[in-house]
């Protein structure tokens, strides 16, 4: 079975709920992907790495990063399948929405360098809210955004809100709301 078939046969078992659910955004919606149940297993990792490579091969990056939580297994499984299957060593980088309180009080984790290039991942993208308060943070320190991936486009206005970004995503929504 081919990567995407597999990872599409996942997200419908294992993600995909349906029924009343508030969003992060605040809206509504009668199905939900919870991403979380599968980012942290071997084999989705795999097959999220897999896929999201294809997407970037071309593209110069010198890290990969998201915003915290949910984008960091992500970003974990692509940086890891492109060293380990490309010999590309591309570092994560993590975004937070707050500060931290404490020791050096930052919104990046990892080491940037200003100038770097960076692909941004997220889990599933609603109205791009979430991804523009990463890049925002990746802006901040100097970093150029090259391209934005997630795994599930929801299609409630994201890809609007990312105009001037290269957006792409491995599964619209309609693609997991029916059978194979």
């Amino acid at each position: 079975m081919d990567a995407r078939k597999r990872l599409k046969e996942i997200i419908q078992k294992k993600a995909l709920q349906i029924g009343r659910f508030t969003l992060a955004h605040g809206g509504e919606s009668n199905y939900y992907i919870d991403a979380k149940q599968i980012i942290h297993d071997p084999e989705t990792g795999s097959l999220i790495g897999e896929l999201i490579y294809g997407m970037i091969r071309d593209k110069e990056t010198d890290y990969i990063g998201g915003l915290m939580y949910g984008a960091i297994p992500i970003a974990f499984s692509l940086s890891q399948y492109a060293y380990y299957h490309h010999k590309k060593n591309i570092p994560v980088v993590s975004v937070r929405k707050e500060a931290k309180k404490h020791g050096t009080q930052k919104y990046i984790e990892g080491t940037v360098e200003k100038g770097g290039k960076i692909i941004v991942v997220e889990d599933v993208v609603s109205t791009g809210k979430s991804v523009l308060t990463a890049i925002d943070r990746l802006k901040q320190a100097g970093l150029e955004i090259v391209m934005i991936v997630s795994i599930v486009d929801r299609n409630m206005g994201g890809r609007e809100s990312l105009r001037g970004y290269e957006y792409h995503a491995i599964f619209q929504i309609g693609e997991l709301l029916t059978a194979s």
